[in-house]
């Protein structure tokens, strides 16, 4: 029987009850940071975006210095995000198979040694901060078949509390994912959502993590809702350039052509 480990068929219900997984510590010692993570769903469609949620919390009453980094590469005033380097994530298949993760394929294309690469970091947790993200995770594995996939994660950031030594916040805490077959009227709509989202999005943030899921499903199947992103007024420059990126990331065939016909349209200038 599948994970018959009974640590491993926990479920996505029960991972969100799980305790904040605990640093490792001196003997007597509280510990001072708390990480947790989930699913954004535990039930997905073949091709849907699914989506990696975690936080890390002070718990202590002092400061805390960390080396919690977002790295990424830049290209014409365009961040795209890389892993984070103190996270890991492991996905299997039901048959045992390990996943890939997928390397940034941008680098292939563009001279990003001119740019560089940098990271956002936070180094300072106040008591009771919190800091929380999210991954894309779709944008990294590629899932080949409907099924059930264990996704592990394991933090390892270190980081020093006031007036004291480095220490390392470390776990590993598994979730199922399950991934029903694909439908071509469910995968359009999902994508109808991520859309409209981008394009009514008060924030840029949450357009910028719309694009990323709209972007990282299937191109044969929602190639058309790509082509209305791009097409609408309320698109802005910023969001156009990066949602182009992501099609460039993926080795997209339409990359090309589209950002032919957004230079041509006058939705994109080009870089001075």
């Amino acid at each position: 029987m599948l994970f018959t480990n009974a640590k491993l068929i926990a479920g996505i219900a029960i991972a969100l009850t799980l305790p904040l997984a605990r640093p490792c510590s001196a003997q007597g010692d509280a510990p001072e940071l708390a990480f947790k993570a989930s699913l954004a769903s535990s039930r997905i469609m073949m091709g849907e975006p699914f989506v990696l949620l975690y936080k890390v919390a002070n718990t202590s009453a002092g400061e805390v210095e960390t080396d919690w980094a977002r790295e990424h590469i830049s290209y014409h005033t365009i961040r795209m995000e890389l892993f984070p380097p103190w996270l890991s994530v492991h996905v299997i298949d039901e048959r045992q198979f390990s996943l890939d993760q997928q390397q940034d394929l941008r680098a292939k294309h563009t001279a990003l040694a001119a740019e560089g690469t940098g990271a956002m970091i936070f180094r300072r947790f106040g008591p009771g901060d919190v800091r929380d993200d999210q991954i894309v995770l779709s944008r990294w594995f590629t899932l080949p078949h409907p099924g059930r996939y264990r996704i592990t994660v394991e933090p390892h950031l270190s980081y020093t509390p006031a007036g004291k030594g480095e220490r390392i916040l470390t776990d590993s805490l598994t979730f199922d994912l399950t991934v029903l077959p694909a439908n071509a009227i469910g995968l359009h709509n999902t994508a109808a959502k991520l859309r409209d989202e981008i394009l009514t999005a008060k924030d840029n943030d949450t357009r910028c993590r719309a694009i990323q899921k709209l972007f990282a499903m299937p191109e044969g199947a929602v190639l058309r809702v790509w082509k209305e992103v791009f097409a609408d007024a309320r698109l802005s420059e910023v969001n156009a350039r990066y949602a182009l990126a992501q099609m460039q990331r993926i080795d997209s065939p339409t990359a090309p052509a589209m950002s032919a016909e957004l230079y041509r349209s006058g939705k994109l200038k080009a870089p001075r």
